[in-house]
């Protein structure tokens, strides 16, 4: 038996563009409750097997299924079982997820309901029309078994959805090594809400330089893998944002050659073209000479005197997501150092620091 609560959805993008957020397992799930409280200009949509932790969730539909199989009490970490509560629920997870232009899925893998269920709604959603981001995180590598299933359930993704965002828990331990375990979370757990608002506000914020749905839709349909990159400083010091920018990745990428990129700047009413050029020149230069790369430049008054860059990288290259990389974790580009918790002039991450401010 499934279960839909329905709460009744009122906003509306400012331009038109049906966008659904689906949280799958209990970590996608989360994700949802904590971007619902950003205020996100999108529908959200949570998916579970674990009937009393849906009941807790802040979304505007819950879907409940796997009660038959799973009694409610979730998929105990059993990818056979939860593929089996996704497949039984196929009709009722196209009825939830509906006609959209884009759909978000995201999923924490490795376990058995998010890895299992991810797939399905990204390929429910590609048939019903939408394009199909999926932003997901890899376990540890000490957690040998659920590494194991996220290899897998990744490439099952990577066959059904339009573009993969990969992050990367091992990222923590380079990041915050002696931060306690729940603010290390919270770091990773709003980078996640950083990439899904970063996508959806650039189609339904207005902008001084706008970014369509037609642009987002030819730069990530059919792009594979796809990561993400975050930068924020003064605008007097463009090269520095766009040296944090590269910093700031959570997946041990090989880049250049990479196929595609949405870039989105946001600045105070003092950007000028020459500084968002800047920043969009030299994040493209180790792409493909050919690469599709659009940019989005949006002005805002509580940015005066900085700026912040996101940019979503497609056709991305990584040895971590082969399965082998969790022994032999392959090697960036030389450009790109490691993410840290602080840059080389000593400032504090904007991510790190907010999470810890709290």
């Amino acid at each position: 038996m499934m279960h839909m609560f329905h709460i009744k959805y009122e906003k509306k993008a400012e331009r038109g563009i049906r966008i659904l957020v689906v949280g799958c397992g209990g970590a996608g799930c989360n994700s949802i409750n904590r971007i619902k409280k950003m205020g996100i200009e999108a529908e959200t949509l949570a998916i579970n097997t674990d009937f009393e932790h849906l009941c807790s969730l802040n979304a505007d539909n819950k879907l409940h299924i796997g009660e038959r199989i799973t009694h409610g009490y979730g998929a105990g970490g059993s990818l056979a079982v939860g593929k089996e509560c996704a497949e039984e629920a196929r009709d009722a997870i196209r009825r939830a997820v509906g006609r959209r232009d884009i759909v978000i899925v995201v999923a924490g893998l490795g376990g058995g309901t998010g890895t299992a269920v991810a797939p399905v709604v990204a390929e429910i959603a590609r048939e019903l029309g939408a394009i199909v981001v999926c932003v997901v995180t890899m376990p540890f590598r000490a957690e040998r078994r659920r590494t194991r299933v996220a290899v897998e359930g990744l490439r099952e993704l990577q066959a059904r959805a339009d573009s993969v965002i990969v992050l990367d828990n091992n990222r923590l331990l380079e990041i915050v090594p002696d931060y306690p375990i729940e603010q290390a979370f919270s770091i990773m757990d709003q980078i996640i809400v950083d990439v899904i608002m970063g996508i959806t506000e650039t189609v339904t914020k207005p902008s001084m330089i706008n970014i369509d749905f037609s642009d987002l839709r030819a730069v990530l349909k059919n792009s594979g893998t796809s990561t993400i990159l975050y930068g924020e400083g003064p605008d007097s010091e463009p090269e520095r944002v766009v040296a944090e920018t590269l910093r700031n990745q959570l997946l041990d990428i090989e880049y250049s050659g990479a196929k595609g990129a949405v870039i989105h700047i946001t600045g105070g009413t003092r950007m000028s073209i020459q500084t968002a050029y800047t920043v969009m020149d030299a994040i493209t230069q180790f792409l493909d000479p050919e690469a599709n790369v659009i940019m989005g430049a949006r002005v805002d008054p509580e940015f005066d005197g900085r700026i912040r860059v996101i940019a979503i990288i497609t056709g991305v290259q990584s040895a971590m997501l082969t399965g082998k990389g969790w022994n032999n974790p392959g090697k960036c580009a030389a450009a790109i150092v490691s993410m840290g918790a602080e840059s080389a002039t000593g400032r504090i991450n904007p991510i790190i620091k907010d999470v810890m401010s709290r």
